[in-house]
């Protein structure tokens, strides 16, 4: 939470370091940058007070590892073509292999629309990449699950997701590519699974219970009535005999 060195280049962006971090803030855009990534510096910590401006317009920082010298230049405004891929589906951690006898994926899983899954294949994992190859810093990801997390998550780094014992029902998986500096969205795919019901509550299953029931009620009813008559026509005996007895 402390700022180190603080400069301004000729662009009129303030340049600042905390301890391990380089930060520039656009002021034009009204934009903060973490620069760290995008200049690769995974190295040293910035010394304090330790920032200057050189001729033509190069800032210089020092570090615990030397001196950090550049031309201050952010591109984050530049828009590049995103393709945002599905790269793998895992049952029990692992792979679906598409086309194979008996596979759930009759085609790649990155050009598979919805996929339908067992009451006991109830725990998958989803893989995606987004294909960038100059600028994948620049690059995070959002992802939710309809009807089981409605709030997005982010991820700069992780870029598979696991879910775990999901209840049957109709789920959508969707991921986002988002350039992390602009926020734009890149590029989004979605994924429909459906998990399937037990048997045991299976539509089959129901009305086979009702019409269990439906026998068990009229058995017992049977029994009931039957019961009822020997009952009556037992108190009509003892009736008889006993008017036959007083005579």
């Amino acid at each position: 939470n402390a700022i180190n060195s603080l400069i301004e280049d000729n662009e009129g962006r303030i340049w600042f370091n905390t301890e391990k971090e380089l930060y520039c803030f656009d002021v034009q855009n009204n934009k903060l940058i973490s620069m760290n990534e995008s200049m690769d510096i995974t190295w040293g910590f910035y010394n304090p007070n330790a920032s200057q401006r050189l001729a033509g317009g190069i800032l210089s920082f020092g570090t615990a590892e030397g001196v950090l010298t550049f031309e201050p230049f952010i591109d984050v405004e530049e828009q590049e073509s995103v393709k945002l891929l599905l790269t793998d589906f895992k049952l029990l951690y692992r792979s679906v292999q598409a086309g194979t006898e008996g596979s759930l994926l009759k085609q790649a899983i990155d050009k598979t629309e919805k996929v339908k899954l067992k009451y006991a294949q109830n725990s998958f994992s989803i893989s995606f990449s987004a294909i960038n190859f100059n600028r994948p810093y620049k690059i995070r990801y959002e992802y939710k699950l309809d009807n089981f997390n409605d709030t997005w998550q982010q991820s700069n780094t992780i870029r598979s997701i696991d879910y775990m014992n999901l209840r049957p029902g109709h789920y959508t998986f969707r991921v986002k590519a988002i350039n992390k500096y602009t926020s734009e969205e890149l590029d989004e795919r979605a994924l429909e699974i459906f998990i399937g019901k037990p048997f045991w509550a299976s539509w089959g299953a129901i009305l086979m219970y009702i019409l269990l029931a439906a026998i068990i009620t009229f058995l017992v009813i049977q029994y009931l009535r039957q019961r009822i008559t020997e009952y009556n026509a037992n108190e009509k005996i003892r009736a008889f005999i006993n008017i036959a007895h007083d005579i």
